[in-house]
């Protein structure tokens, strides 16, 4: 079973791996010493399919600033790259999820990249174990 943790951490984990950048925690108006992602995940919609199936429609995005503010060639080489690895699949644990809606910016007057895309995935409850009930007695009374 994943989480949308799980989510957002494979998300950080691949920018990373993939670019070599590592991703901020910081918040996008104070000082930014790039190169630095930032990312973020909106739950577009979580609900339940049935008793045991639960439907999550995720979308992830992540901000990029050059080491060199305006540096276009390197938000549009770092674009690439991510539209080639994340163009299919995003791996989460065991699973791999279907990547859908890619969208991407290059602001090349604030000087950074936007890259989003959406994931949607089921997830599997275990159904609940009741004891059975061996014997039940039944009393009558007459009214």
């Amino acid at each position: 079973m994943i989480t949308v943790m799980d989510v957002k951490k494979a998300f950080n984990e691949k920018l990373k791996r993939v670019t070599g950048v590592g991703v901020g925690s910081h918040a996008i108006d104070e000082d930014i010493a790039g190169p630095i992602f930032f990312t973020s995940m909106n739950v577009i919609s979580s609900s339940a399919v049935n008793k045991t199936l639960h439907r999550n429609n995720l979308r992830l995005r992540a901000l990029y600033y050059p080491a060199k503010k305006l540096d276009k060639i390197d938000m549009y080489k770092v674009l690439a790259d991510l539209e080639k690895e994340f163009r299919l699949s995003l791996e989460v644990k065991d699973r791999v999820l279907n990547v859908e809606d890619i969208k991407f910016d290059v602001d090349e007057e604030e000087g950074f990249m936007y890259f989003t895309f959406r994931v949607e995935y089921m997830t599997r409850y275990e159904k609940e174990e009741y004891d059975t009930m061996e014997v039940l007695e039944v009393r009558e009374r007459e009214v």
